[in-house]
């Protein structure tokens, strides 16, 4: 059962979905948080135009981002007080490397880390979701902005291609959210070579065994897209599910 969660919170014009969908989660599940408010300054520089000018440039960059780091922990704090909670904020403003190792770090120390969901593949957010994911060792929650947030995870939809990492994904959330009442099985035909896979059976079985429902869908890969996303992402907006539970290698 979930005791305790990271939330990784990074500036932006409005407040993070992590930090809303977290303290849902604080609610529903009385979890130990930790936030932190994740602004990494600027790496080392060597530049032709000469040491001083470059001093000052990375010092300038650092005092933004110590700045935004500490109206970031502000906002955390705000509202996780009008919510009830006491929280324990730390800031994170150093070089990215630096911070990204710990993020990895801290999150090793927690059930699970809650993250926005990045916008573009090549960005910070990125950067810190690819390195806790692969180097935590822990399941991660990505959350995306809505009008409200789930407190207890009912329904989901297991991305299922008989996988090693879409079964331990599945063991995470089992073991986390016990509220779970029903288990949407997914197979996604088209994308990859699932060989003599049989779509759902056997995870089926193991999942009514833990006293949950289960359903098993196969959809073919949507025209026009070269992976499983879109489809996925269709299928869990379709039966309204809470979240979607799948692999990462």
């Amino acid at each position: 059962m979930l005791k305790d969660l990271l939330c990784i919170v990074e500036g932006g014009d409005k407040p993070s979905p992590a930090l809303f969908q977290s303290l849902a989660m604080v609610r529903a599940y009385k979890v130990s948080p930790l936030f932190v408010a994740a602004v990494p300054g600027p790496p080392p520089l060597s530049t032709i135009f000469g040491a001083d000018l470059v001093e000052a440039l990375i010092t300038k960059a650092n005092s933004e981002a110590a700045k935004t780091a500490q109206l970031v922990s502000a906002q955390i704090i705000e509202l996780s007080r009008r919510q009830g909670c006491d929280p324990k904020v730390i800031e994170e403003c150093r070089p990215l490397a630096r911070v990204l190792k710990e993020l990895e770090e801290h999150a090793r120390n927690y059930d699970l880390t809650v993250l926005a969901r990045p916008d573009w593949p090549m960005d910070v957010s990125s950067a810190i979701f690819e390195r806790i994911l692969f180097g935590s060792g822990q399941p991660v929650l990505l959350a995306n902005s809505r009008d409200t947030y789930t407190e207890h995870f009912k329904t989901a939809v297991l991305a299922w291609d008989g996988s090693n990492w879409a079964s331990r994904a599945l063991a995470s959330a089992i073991s986390l959210f016990p509220d779970l009442k029903e288990i949407f099985i997914l197979t996604v035909v088209g994308e990859k070579n699932l060989g003599d896979l049989v779509p759902g059976a056997g995870i089926a079985a193991h999942i009514r065994r833990h006293g949950i429902k289960s359903t098993v869908s196969c959809v073919d890969l949507q025209a026009g897209e070269d992976n499983a996303g879109p489809a996925i992402a269709k299928y869990a907006g379709d039966v309204n599910a809470d979240l979607v539970v799948m692999g990462a290698y």
